[in-house]
């Protein structure tokens, strides 16, 4: 068991409902990709709504599939009760099952009445999860309370997570693992920079949503004309959602139409592109759990400003790859990134720097060899 390939089944969601935006979408895509390059065998379970198919690497797709039209948000509880139907006679042949915490309550009772194989990993990816169960108004609060009491283990994006998940559940912090996230090679080898026109570019990438928003553009465009007033500067929002109009609304009231551009959607294989091409990243959140896009940016060779909150500190060194501040604050945020702009030089070596950082810590292969040993130490 301590070097022979494993046998897993990563569960994922839906395609094409799920489209692969944020980091809970692609973790368990890139971290199957990842484990089956490192010589195990994955099979990837997945519900179709309309035919659609996967082009994974190094992994075995199992379909489910569903009319589009029958299946709504507000069901989704329905995803992991057939994903269970689906492979139940044949867990056995895992050695662990990994999924999103409220995809696992189903195979957490199967562990519970017929026992091991397979063993669960449960991965809790949400930010900020407050202590006390009745601050929890989520459909889907019980299922999750459930599977991550009953995994084997609990597997979180970073120790912030990681210590915050514990005590808002109850789970023991030894049966918990921080593995970090890791970035694609298409971010560590980005398309050469076009020749800038003058002026500085800086970037946003996030779900402009209504539900819990975190990602607070808002701040960022309230810190705008403070950098206007010292920098020729040009930020490109990328993301969509359905904040989208109140935002843009803001930027108009604010009279940044000429400098802000709001760029809607763009697939993630174009990411590259865009970071390749800005100076800066910004991630104004007042909330995250890890960051992947502070992460993927920072590949491509951006230095960042970003938020003092949740595990992001851990991500960026301060001072070294990027610059943190105190969230919901525009004036600070606003220095810092007049501050950079200030020392291109300063800038240029963030960058290098925090490219090296990604290469050393968040691809794919070092995250895959973190979990496989997390797995181990349960089997």
């Amino acid at each position: 068991m301590a070097s022979r390939p494993l046998n897993i089944l990563v569960i994922g969601g839906a395609i094409p409902w799920h489209p692969p935006v944020g980091g809970s979408a692609i973790v368990p895509v890139r971290l199957a990709e990842a484990l089956g390059k490192a010589g195990h065998h994955v099979d990837y379970l997945v519900v179709t709504l309309d035919g659609s198919r996967m082009e994974p690497r190094n992994v075995h797709p199992l379909y489910l599939s569903l009319r589009h039209g029958s299946f709504k948000y507000r069901n989704r509880l329905v995803l992991p009760l057939y994903q269970y139907l689906k492979v139940s006679r044949t867990l056995s042949q895992h050695d662990l099952v990994y999924c999103e915490s409220h995809y696992a309550a189903f195979y957490a009772l199967h562990k519970m009445v017929f026992g091991s194989p397979p063993k669960l990993v449960a991965a809790e990816y949400e930010p900020g999860i407050p202590t006390h169960f009745w601050q929890r108004r989520s459909f889907f609060e019980p299922y999750r309370f459930l599977a991550l009491r009953l995994a084997d283990l609990v597997v979180c994006p970073t120790e912030d997570s990681r210590a915050n998940v514990s005590e808002a559940y109850g789970v023991p912090l030894p049966k918990t693992r921080a593995f970090y996230g890791g970035v694609h090679d298409s971010f560590l080898d980005p398309p050469p920079r076009r020749e800038s026109k003058g002026g500085f570019t800086l970037v946003f990438c996030g779900r402009l949503n209504s539900a819990k928003p975190h990602k607070t553009l808002d701040v960022l465009l309230k810190a705008m004309p403070l950098i206007l007033e010292l920098h020729a500067v040009e930020l490109n929002i990328i993301g969509t959602g359905p904040r989208l109009d109140e935002y843009a609304a803001l930027a108009r009231s604010l009279r940044l139409e000429p400098s802000v551009h709001f760029l809607g959607h763009v697939e993630h294989s174009h990411l590259p592109t865009y970071y390749s091409n800005a100076d800066l990243f910004v991630l104004p959140s007042i909330r995250e759990s890890f960051g992947l896009v502070l992460v993927e940016a920072m590949a491509c060779g951006l230095p960042v400003v970003a938020t003092r909150v949740g595990g992001l500190p851990e991500v960026v060194e301060e001072g070294v790859t990027g610059l943190l501040v105190p969230p919901n604050d525009p004036k600070a945020l606003a220095g810092a990134i007049n501050s950079l702009l200030d020392d291109p030089q300063r800038m240029r070596s963030m960058g290098a720097k925090g490219r090296q950082r990604v290469v050393e810590h968040f691809t794919w292969d070092k995250v895959a060899e973190r979990m496989v040993g997390y797995f181990r130490e349960i089997l």
